[in-house]
């Protein structure tokens, strides 16, 4: 034990001889300690830890590579996301996504700017997650001319209404257009998709894109599409197919797909987290 103290006293004089120096080690020593710690962090949170849905393994991401200038985007076009629905029996479930900002305006409070999302019908569910309150965007909701909805956030159907477990059937307006809440999703749902989808992870509202899938030009790529597989469907095998659906595209589309293909991106791949 004595010799523990002697230890001690000749740390403390040495330390009272250069303060200046023997700070700036302890300084340098801390922050490496913190930047280690805060790329752990990274890394647990984006890399190691598993997306926060039910069967993570099974979702996708439809990409549209460009074969002139080698980029792979994460957009897709209305027509593209039609046909990439349609593939005969790789998905359970599949739909896109196009984020913007929109003006919230009710009688509750003042005119707010909140992040909203265009969706297909259903795009909500193929992440395995069930609305809190009522329900997601139904197919006869996602065509011209249905009847106006919107789901909300659990984060601002708490702010903003209150938390007002009457909430479904009630009206705001978006954008100057009267909208009908159908649903509410749970606490913490987020969007993990690759930066470049341009989709915030924490949107406050979702809307049906609106139909007229077919009418829109396939260079049109704003939307992005995800799809859950089924089952007996391995990841190797929805790519075939979906090579096969970008080969009669550009036999049918020339024009469109000179310079573009399709690709499949699965949803471990680490690009596909937020």
């Amino acid at each position: 034990m004595e010799s523990i103290f002697q230890d001690v006293r000749l740390a403390l004089r040495t330390w009272l001889k250069r303060p200046g120096f023997n700070s700036l080690v302890v300084l340098t020593l801390a922050l490496g300690i913190g930047a280690n710690a805060a790329v752990f962090s990274v890394i647990d949170g984006v890399l190691l830890r598993p997306l926060p849905y039910e069967d993570p393994e099974k979702l996708t991401l439809l990409r549209t590579e460009l074969v002139e200038t080698g980029d792979i985007a994460a957009k897709s076009s209305p027509p593209e996301v039609a046909d990439f629905r349609a593939v005969d029996g790789v998905f359970d479930s599949a739909g896109a996504i196009w984020a913007r900002p929109a003006a919230l305006t009710d009688d509750r409070s003042e005119p707010e700017e909140i992040e909203m999302g265009f969706v297909t019908a259903g795009f909500l569910s193929i992440f395995g997650v069930d609305p809190f309150l009522g329900r997601d965007v139904l197919p006869e909701e996602d065509v011209p001319n249905a009847p106006a909805v919107v789901v909300l956030s659990h984060g601002l159907w708490e702010r903003r209404y209150g938390a007002d477990p009457d909430i479904v059937g009630k009206t705001l307006e978006m954008d100057g257009e009267p909208l009908t809440i159908v649903g509410v999703m749970p606490s913490g749902f987020a969007l993990h998709l690759p930066p470049d989808a341009g989709v915030p992870p924490y949107l406050e509202a979702w809307v049906p894109w609106g139909g007229g899938y077919e009418e829109s030009p396939r260079s049109f790529r704003v939307l992005t599409a995800v799809g859950r597989l089924r089952d007996a469907i391995g990841l190797d095998e929805a790519r075939a197919r979906i090579s096969t659906l970008a080969l009669r595209l550009a036999a049918d589309h020339p024009e469109d797909y000179e310079a573009s293909a399709l690709n499949l991106e699965s949803g471990k791949d680490s690009r596909i987290r937020a």
